[in-house]
């Protein structure tokens, strides 16, 4: 290579290195990559927070079936478990229901699915209380 074709080359290069040539594809893509991050994330929140309102509700329908006169902690439990599981954003665990005096506490917990990888499933929780429906004669109250 000649001297005369090294500074051509050389010119070249410092002019394509100074040329705004391909940057808007560049900004494209880094953006249209932020935003898939944010879209993912945003999904992600969406899905704990549906996997929490399942949850609440399962232990809010448990808690109903069981304050019935007569129920059962095993029907509280029953309750919760049925409608945990006729939704797919809430992997649930057994329902736990308690039963202290007058008053029963159904606990319905599980984990929502991870959309994003490198997030680790989210543990959820719903708790509903209230008092057990028992008949009493006026003489009681």
């Amino acid at each position: 290579m000649t001297h005369h074709a090294l500074r051509r080359l050389v010119h070249r290069i410092r002019v394509a290195a100074r040329s705004d040539r391909g940057t808007s594809v560049l900004t494209t893509t880094i953006v249209a990559a932020v935003l898939m991050v944010a879209v993912a994330l945003l999904v992600q929140f969406a899905l704990v927070f549906h996997a929490r309102q399942v949850a609440t509700a399962a232990a809010q329908d448990g808690l109903r079936a069981g304050q019935q006169h007569g129920a059962t902690p095993n029907a509280a439990a029953t309750a919760a478990r049925r409608l945990a599981a006729g939704d797919t954003t809430l992997d649930a665990d057994p329902p736990e229901v308690t039963v202290t005096g007058r008053q029963m506490q159904v606990v319905v917990t599980g984990t929502a699915p991870s959309l994003v990888p490198g997030i680790h499933k989210s543990r959820v929780r719903g708790v509903a209380a209230g008092p057990i429906e028992a008949f009493r004669a006026p003489s009681q109250r």
